[in-house]
C-alpha cells in the first residue's frame, strides 16, 4: 500500500541483523511459491553486507523462488556489498538469487549497485542485476539500472555475470533493457563470462526484444554467443535509448512511457513509477571522439554528427546551457 523504506538494515541500524536485510525464502527455508505485488510501490534502500555464511548463497529480496510471480514492483537503491564462497555455488541478483520452475518477474525495475568478493570456495557463482540464476524462468517489461562490481579470488571458480541475469537457462526474457555497468577485477585464474543481458542462454528465443546500453567494453549480449546469434538482441547508444522508436516491441501506450524532463532519461514502466534516489542514476558514456567529427561514437562521420553540432550551436546560441554529452 506503500513504500518500504529499508534504510535500518544498514549497519548500526534499527534492523541490524549482521548482515542487514535476510532473503526471504533465504537459507534454511522453503522456497517462495506466492504471488508478490507490489502494486507499483518501492522497496528502497535495501542493504546486504559483510561476510556470509557459507549456506548464505542464495542473495537478493528473495533468495530462492519456485513457480511465484514477482510484478509491478521497483527495487530502488539497493546496496548488496558482500564477500562469499561456496562450493555449492553463489546466486546474487538485486530481486531474487535462483528464479526457478516457471516463476516470473513482471514490470519490475532495479536501481543500486552490487558488490561482491568472491573468496576460495565460490565455484559455480551467477551474479545479475536482476536475477542471478534464472531456470524455467521468465521475465518481461522489466529493466535494470544496477552497477555490478566484483573481486574474483578463487583460482578455480567460474564466475558469469549479466545485466539481468548471471545465467538464464530455457527460460524467456521479453521486452527488457539494462544499463547498468559491469565490472571484474579478477586476481586469480578463474573463468569469468560476461553478458549485457545474460550469460549461459542456450536458444535464440531465450532473449527477445532486449536491449542494452553501448559502453566502451566489448560484451556481447550473452556471454556464450556473439550478438549476431541474437537477432532480437540489441545494444543502442545513449542517444537511442532516449526514443521510444529504438525499442522495437515495447509498448508505449500502455506499459512504457519516457519522459524527456525527467533525471532518468530512459523508458520507465507506466504502472511502476521511477524512483529518483540520485547514485543509482546510470552513467552516460562520453562520445568516443577518436575520429574528428564522429559525435555520436558510432565509428563514422555522416549527417547524425552533423545534426547534433547543428542543434548543439543553435541552442548555445539562444542562452540554453547544453553540452554535445547532453545531445547525444
Amino acid at each position: 500500500m506503500n513504500d518500504i523504506d529499508l534504510s535500518e538494515t544498514a549497519p548500526r541500524g534499527d534492523w541490524y541483523s549482521g548482515n542487514g536485510w535476510k532473503p526471504i525464502a533465504g537459507a534454511g527455508e522453503d522456497e517462495f511459491t506466492g504471488v508478490f505485488d507490489g502494486n507499483g510501490y518501492a522497496i528502497k534502500n535495501m542493504h546486504i553486507y559483510g561476510e556470509l555464511d557459507s549456506s548464505e548463497n542464495k542473495i537478493g529480496l528473495f533468495g530462492k523462488c519456485q513457480s511465484a510471480t514477482i510484478e509491478h514492483l521497483a527495487l530502488a537503491d539497493c546496496d548488496i556489498d558482500v564477500t562469499t564462497g561456496n562450493s555449492s555455488g553463489n546466486y546474487v541478483g538485486s530481486i531474487v538469487g535462483y528464479l526457478n520452475n516457471q516463476s516470473s518477474i513482471l514490470e519490475c525495475y532495479t536501481t543500486g549497485t552490487i558488490k561482491i568478493v568472491f573468496l576460495s570456495g565460490s565455484y559455480g557463482s551467477y551474479t545479475g542485476g536482476i536475477i542471478g540464476y534464472a531456470n524455467y524462468g521468465n521475465i518481461e517489461n522489466c529493466f535494470n539500472a544496477c552497477n555490478i562490481s566484483s573481486t574474483l579470488k578463487d583460482e578455480n571458480g567460474r564466475f558469469y555475470f549479466g545485466g539481468i541475469a548471471g545465467n538464464f537457462v530455457n527460460g524467456q526474457s521479453f521486452l527488457n533493457y539494462s544499463v547498468g555497468d559491469i565490472i571484474t577485477t579478477d586476481e586469480s585464474s578463474a573463468e569469468s563470462k560476461i553478458g549485457y543481458i545474460a550469460n549461459n542462454a542456450l536458444n535464440d528465443y531465450d532473449l527477445k526484444s532486449c536491449f542494452y546500453l553501448k559502453k566502451n567494453t566489448d560484451y556481447t549480449a550473452s556471454a556464450n554467443h556473439s550478438d549476431n546469434y541474437y537477432t532480437n538482441v540489441i545494444g543502442l547508444t545513449a542517444g537511442q535509448m532516449k526514443s521510444s522508436a529504438a525499442f522495437t516491441g515495447f509498448d508505449f501506450d500502455n506499459i512504457w512511457t519516457i519522459d524527456p524532463n525527467a533525471d532518468y532519461p530512459y523508458p520507465t514502466l507506466r504502472n511502476v513509477p521511477y524512483v529518483s534516489t540520485g547514485a543509482s542514476q546510470p552513467q552516460t558514456p562520453s562520445p568516443d571522439t577518436s575520429l574528428k567529427g564522429d559525435i555520436n561514437g558510432d565509428g563514422k562521420v555522416d549527417a547524425t554528427d552533423a545534426s547534433i553540432i547543428l542543434i548543439y550551436a543553435a541552442m548555445v546560441g539562444a542562452g540554453y546551457q547544453v553540452s554535445i554529452d547532453d545531445l547525444y
